[in-house]
This record gives C-alpha cells, sequence and structure tokens, in this order.
C-alpha cells in the first residue's frame, strides 16, 4: 500500500455509479468461489441506483485513490452488522480492504459496539481472520440482502 495514497471517507450521491462497477468487478473476481449461474445472479442484482438509500443514511463509506473509488464498506450501526466490503480487483492485497474494515471497526466504536459482525463470502474467509474475526458459523447468504450463497458467519470485538 506504499504507493497508494488511500482516503476513505463516507459516499456521496455522486459516488453510486463508481461503487457499482467497484461491485460488480468484485463480485466477478470471485468466479473460482461460486458457481457461473451464481455469479451472474449476484452481480445482476445490483444497479448504481441500488445505494441512494445507503448512501443517503450514511452507511457507505468509499477507499479512493487520487480521486477513483477503488473500494467501498457498509456499516450498519444499529446491528453491527459489516454489511459489505469490497475492493476491485486490481487493487486488491495491496491494505484497501484492511482500510474499510478499519472504518466500519471505528464506525462501531462511536456507536458503541462491543462486537461487530459479518457474513464472509468464501474468497474473503482468510482475509477476515487476518483481521482478527472468528468463524462463528456456517450460513447460507446474508439475510439482509437475500443472497443464497455460501457464506462464513464471522464475528470480531471491538471493544466500547
Amino acid at each position: 500500500m506504499s504507493d497508494l495514497q488511500v482516503i476513505v471517507r463516507t459516499a456521496e450521491a455522486a459516488d453510486a455509479h463508481a461503487i457499482w462497477r467497484v461491485h460488480v468487478a468484485a463480485i466477478r473476481g470471485v468466479a473460482e468461489y461460486y458457481s457461473p449461474e451464481h455469479i451472474a445472479e449476484w452481480a445482476a442484482k445490483h444497479s448504481p441506483n441500488s445505494y441512494g438509500a445507503i448512501i443517503s443514511a450514511g452507511r457507505l463509506f468509499v477507499a479512493e485513490v487520487r480521486g477513483e473509488i477503488i473500494g467501498f464498506g457498509q456499516f450498519d450501526p444499529q446491528t453491527g452488522e459489516v454489511e459489505r466490503a469490497y475492493v476491485n480487483p486490481g487493487h486488491a492485497n495491496r491494505g484497501v480492504g484492511r482500510l474499510l474494515m478499519q472504518e466500519a471497526e471505528r464506525r462501531a466504536g462511536v456507536a458503541g459496539l462491543a462486537h461487530i459482525y459479518l457474513f464472509a463470502s468464501l474468497n474473503a474467509v482468510q482475509f477476515y481472520l487476518r483481521c482478527g474475526y472468528r468463524r462463528a458459523a456456517c450460513a447460507i447468504g446474508s439475510p439482509a440482502r437475500a443472497n443464497h450463497a455460501e457464506t462464513r458467519f464471522m464475528t470480531k470485538a471491538v471493544g466500547r
């Protein structure tokens, strides 16, 4: 990450199209973990208009380099769920995902939460383990998004 000057900030309405591009690219980047049919269905669920309400609620944040959005995360301070964390595959393994998780954890601290949780896609389990999350259970999908992919339920203590 030393060659990147990454800024993490709250998403704005004008970011929706770039967020969508990152989201779809990241979904297509996990093709080895899920069937082609599932990848196509998963990617098709999203459009630039999918993010408006979440952006308006202040729950979406982006990672950008020189004005280009290269990743995004979504955190619900009411439930403690890290609902999304995606990085453009061209910027994978450069610390961007870790910055997004640190932002989710910072937001959890502001909300006074002691623990946070997420539903990890199969490709991301090792990443979350390296970030200090623990596997709690196997699951099929994330209840919040009606995603029917196999996932792993993971938790992390973030303190108060």
